[in-house]
């Protein structure tokens, strides 16, 4: 399973969207106003608050604690994704990296079968531990 990723999310997405809310990477966020967030209380969050604190704080001295550059990283980036760029085939992607699945780089039928079979439990149980985590800090609001 992967590690737990920390990111930024608004309560009312929370609230209307669930496990299918977006989250937002803590790097485009500035740390001023970051640092003034609320943390759900609940027992994730008890668990890696320390990891998270350090996160934020190792961003600041980093990036500065006003991110002079943040406006501008942030201009670009949204320049940068609404011109549209070259894409490319997965086939294409292969060829460029050299994947040759000739050569014996594949799974087998029944390999590809339990593959699938695993991803589509580990996102059932990544599903899951966000829901109820959801539902813990959506509770503890309402008492």
């Amino acid at each position: 399973m992967p590690e737990p990723s920390v990111n930024v999310t608004p309560l009312a997405e929370l609230q209307r969207e669930g496990v299918a809310a977006p989250s937002y990477a803590l790097e485009w966020t500035s740390q001023a106003e970051l640092l003034g967030y609320y943390i759900a209380k609940n027992r994730l969050t008890k668990y890696y608050q320390t990891d998270l604190l350090v996160e934020v704080l190792g961003d600041a001295c980093f990036f500065g604690l006003e991110q002079e550059h943040l406006a501008e990283e942030i201009a670009s980036l949204t320049a940068r994704t609404q011109v549209p760029g070259k894409t490319f085939s997965e086939e294409a992607v292969k060829r460029e990296l050299g994947w040759d699945e000739e050569a014996g780089d594949t799974f087998t039928p029944q390999e590809e079968k339990y593959r699938a079979q695993a991803e589509a439990t580990a996102q059932k149980i990544s599903d899951y531990s966000k829901q109820a985590a959801i539902d813990e800090i959506l509770q503890s609001l309402a008492d």
